[in-house]
């Protein structure tokens, strides 16, 4: 026989924000739950955080690894980096192109995947500061970019710093 026990859990799907922060595809962003008790009878302190858990193709649920806080928004990632090559190749020869130019051409190449102009623009502006922030990039006229160093492939960058 069971007395005065209860329970309450809630469950929801993890927003874009949350997506973004762990690095987790729009797409896949639907197979990710997070699992939470707002009431119970003698539940440990622990059953109260958040848990994140992932279906699979079945729809079972398991244990989802993911790490909202070991990316950081300010250091350059791999597509930074390609940005950074491309940068590189538009500057060979002392040209010093346009940030439009240099959007352009990531466009061009698909390392700016974006629907709208503005969203473009955004990814574009992300990617030159998290650059120009570790001293990758300047700019020795107004609206134009160079790399720092004019030779990728000699660049030392550890991302796990």
């Amino acid at each position: 026989m069971t007395d005065a026990v209860r329970t309450e859990l809630v469950m929801r799907t993890m927003t874009e924000e949350e997506a973004k922060a762990a690095g987790v595809t729009p797409e896949e962003r639907f197979r990710h739950v997070q699992l939470v008790a707002t009431k119970g009878n003698f539940l440990p302190p622990a059953a109260f955080l958040p848990v994140w858990l992932r279906r699979d193709d079945y729809g079972n649920l398991s244990g989802a690894d993911l790490d909202f806080n070991s990316k950081d928004k300010d250091t350059p990632c791999e597509n930074d980096m390609q940005a950074y090559d491309v940068l590189a190749e538009l500057s060979r020869d002392g040209a010093e192109p346009q940030l439009a130019e240099w959007r352009t051409e990531l466009v061009k190449q698909k390392i700016i995947v974006a629907k709208t102009p503005d969203a473009e623009k955004q990814a574009m502006e992300r990617i030159k500061n998290r650059l120009k922030k570790v001293n990758l990039i300047r700019s020795p006229k107004y609206g134009r970019w160079i790399p720092e160093d004019r030779s990728p492939k000699e660049r030392k960058f550890d991302f796990n710093e």
